[in-house]
C-alpha cells in the first residue's frame, strides 16, 4: 500500500483496484498530492518475518535421552533443548585415558633404560683411561611408531574434505543470489550455510590429522638419519680400538654422544605417542560433550521433530528456534519512487491488526526487481523484545520525507500514466 498525505486539498487518483484485503495489500494502494506541500508521506503494506529462523541438529548419531522444550516454548542461547543417550562413551573415555596412562609409562621406562646404557658408557670411559679398553656402544633402539600407512589415507580424506568444501562454497555463493532475490527462503539458506560450516571443520580436522603423520615421519626420518651417523661413527670406533688409548678414548665420547642423541629422538618419539593418546582422548571427550543439544540463538521453538528413544542424525532437523526479538517487514516498493527509500532511513511501522506502532529502519533497499514485477523489495527491522507481533501479520510502512523538488509530481504523473 502506497499513500502519499499532504496537509493541502488535494486531488486523489486510484492506483490499483482493491486498497486493503484481508490477506494481502496491493503494493499500492492509492496516492495524493499538492504542488504547495512540503512534506509527503509513502505508505506501503507488507508482512512480519521474523529476524531469524535457526535448525538445530546434531553432530554424530544417537538415540534421544531427553527432549526438554516443547512447541511454541521460548528459549535462550545455550538453553538445553535434549540430550543424546551416552551409550558406551564412558566406558571409551576410560579406556582412552588409560591408554594415556600407559604410554606414559612406557615412555619413562624407556627413558629410564637409556639412562643406564648412558651411565654405562660413562663407567666404560672411565675404565678404558686405566686399563685401554672401553665398552662397545650401544646401538640406538628404534621408537616403535605405528600408524605410518595412515599418511596416504589422512591425505586422501583431507583431498576429498577440500573437494566437498569448494562445492559448499559454490552453491552458498548461488544460494545468495536467490535469497537476496527472494528466491530461496531463510530456512534453505540457512541449511546451506551449515552445510559449508561443516565440509569447513571436516577439513580443518584432515589437515590436522595429515599434519600429525607427516610430523610422525619427520621424526623417524630424523632416527634414521641419526642410526646412520651411529653405524658410520661405529666403524670408526671399531678401527679406532686397535689404536692408542687417546684414539680409544675418542671413540668412546663419541659412542656417548651418539646415545644421548638416540636418547633425545626417543624422548620425541615418546612425546609424540603421549600428544595421539591424548588426541584420542580429547575426541571422545568431544563426542561426549556434544551429547547435550543446546538452542544456539534466542527465539521460539517453532519445529520439533523426534520423540525420546528415537536414532537421530547429523544434519538431522530437530528444533527449528525462530527468533522474534527483532522482525523484518518486507514491502514491494514500485520502480517510480524505489529511489526514495535509502538504507538507514527511519520508517514508523504499523500493526492495524494488534493496534501496536512501532519505529523501523530501512536495512536493504532491492537492486533487482520481484520476478516479474516493476517492485523492488525493501526490508525493514523492527524491534519486537515484547514478542506482541508475530510472524506473517500485516504491516504498514510509513516513511515520512521533504518534498526538495517537483520529483513527487513528476513521480506521480509516472504512476498515474502507467497505470
Amino acid at each position: 500500500m502506497i499513500i502519499k498525505k499532504l496537509a493541502y486539498p488535494t486531488l486523489s487518483i486510484l492506483l490499483l483496484s482493491g486498497f486493503v484485503s484481508g490477506t494481502q495489500a496491493n503494493p499500492i494502494e492509492s496516492y495524493a498530492e499538492s504542488r504547495n506541500s512540503s512534506q509527503e508521506e509513502l505508505i506501503l503494506s507488507g508482512r512480519a518475518q521474523p529476524y531469524q529462523e535457526v535448525i538445530v541438529s546434531t553432530a554424530m548419531e544417537g538415540t534421544f535421552k531427553g527432549i526438554y522444550k516443547e512447541i511454541g516454548a521460548y528459549v535462550v542461547a545455550g538453553e538445553k533443548l535434549a540430550e543424546l543417550d551416552e551409550g558406551n562413551l564412558a566406558e571409551l573415555v576410560q579406556r582412552a585415558k588409560d591408554q594415556v596412562k600407559m604410554v606414559e609409562a612406557q615412555g619413562n621406562l624407556t627413558a629410564m633404560e637409556q639412562q643406564i646404557a648412558l651411565n654405562q658408557t660413562l663407567a666404560g670411559i672411565n675404565y678404558s683411561a686405566v686399563s685401554m679398553k672401553i665398552a662397545p656402544p650401544i646401538a640406538p633402539t628404534r621408537p616403535e611408531m605405528p600408524g605410518y600407512s595412515e599418511l596416504e589415507a589422512t591425505q586422501k580424506a583431507l583431498k576429498d574434505a577440500e573437494l566437498i568444501l569448494d562445492n559448499k562454497n559454490k552453491e552458498l555463493d548461488e544460494a545468495m543470489e536467490l535469497f537476496e532475490e527472494g528466491i530461496l527462503s531463510q530456512k534453505e539458506f540457512d541449511t546451506m550455510t551449515v552445510a559449508k560450516a561443516r565440509a569447513e571443520q571436516n577439513v580443518a580436522s584432515s589437515q590436522e590429522k595429515v599434519a600429525r603423520e607427516m610430523e610422525k615421519i619427520e621424526l623417524l626420518k630424523e632416527y634414521e638419519k641419526e642410526k646412520a651417523e651411529y653405524e658410520k661413527e661405529k666403524a670408526n670406533y671399531d678401527q679406532q680400538m686397535k689404536g692408542s688409548l687417546q684414539e680409544t678414548q675418542v671413540s668412546a665420547e663419541d659412542t656417548l654422544r651418539l646415545q644421548k642423541q638416540s636418547a633425545a629422538v626417543t624422548d620425541k618419539m615418546k612425546q609424540i605417542a603421549i600428544i595421539n593418546a591424548k588426541s584420542e582422548l580429547e575426541a571422545v571427550k568431544n563426542q561426549y560433550d556434544k551429547l547435550p543439544i543446546v538452542a544456539p540463538v534466542n527465539g521460539f521453538i517453532t519445529e520439533l521433530n523426534g520423540r525420546i528413544g528415537e536414532m537421530v542424525s547429523p544434519g538431522e532437523t530437530l528444533f527449528l528456534i525462530t527468533n522474534l526479538d527483532q522482525l523484518y517487514i518486507t514491502i514491494n516498493v514500485p520502480e517510480a519512487i524505489v529511489n526514495k527509500w535509502k538504507k538507514g532511513q527511519t520508517v514508523s511501522v504499523n500493526f492495524p491488526t494488534q493496534g501496536i506502532e512501532k519505529n523501523g529502519k530501512v536495512v536493504y533497499v532491492g537492486l533487482m526487481p520481484n520476478r516479474g514485477e516493476n517492485t523492488y523489495p525493501v526490508k525493514i527491522i523492527v524491534e519486537n523484545k515484547d514478542h506482541n507481533i508475530r510472524g506473517g501479520m500485516r504491516a504498514v510502512a510509513t516513511l515520512k520525507m521533504d518534498n526538495e523538488t517537483n520529483e513527487t509530481s513528476e513521480s506521480a504523473n509516472l504512476l498515474e500514466n502507467k497505470e
